[in-house]
């Protein structure tokens, strides 16, 4: 069965005189203007090309997002994995990961929680086969 294991950024810096991380969740994207939304979009995915290059995914497949926080502080792990994996899903369609990422090509999508990295919060993500 083939399996995949990536480790995606669960954030994007803006700003060159000032950065400023922002972090991928649903109360943050709520808010967040079209334009801004749009421009998080567009540099997380120039953040996932080198990961995501050359890679095929298995068609059809299941993914797992396990995210790892920065602290202890308690978060609901959908709110990121949902825009998270949103912007991750449509990045590897546009770079021809997988032909589509509807319910057909990926049938089944999970969230779960790692744990604290606090030098390093992420998402690790596990694209798994399906027979059928």
């Amino acid at each position: 069965m083939k399996s995949i294991d990536l480790i995606i950024p669960v954030y994007v810096v803006k700003g060159k005189k000032k950065p400023k991380k922002f972090y991928l969740n649903l109360n943050a994207y709520r808010n967040w203007k079209w334009h801004l939304s749009n421009s998080i979009k567009r540099d997380y995915k120039q953040l996932l090309s080198p990961i995501l290059r050359n890679t095929i995914f298995p068609d059809p497949c299941e993914v797992t997002y396990e995210v790892f926080g920065a602290t202890q502080r308690k978060f609901d792990v959908e709110n990121i994995c949902s825009i998270t994996s949103k912007f991750f899903l449509d990045a590897a369609v546009e770079f021809g990961c997988i032909e589509d990422d509807n319910f057909t090509h990926i049938p089944r999508i999970t969230y779960l929680y790692g744990g604290i990295e606090k030098n390093n919060p992420h998402i690790k993500v596990n694209i798994r086969e399906i027979l059928v």
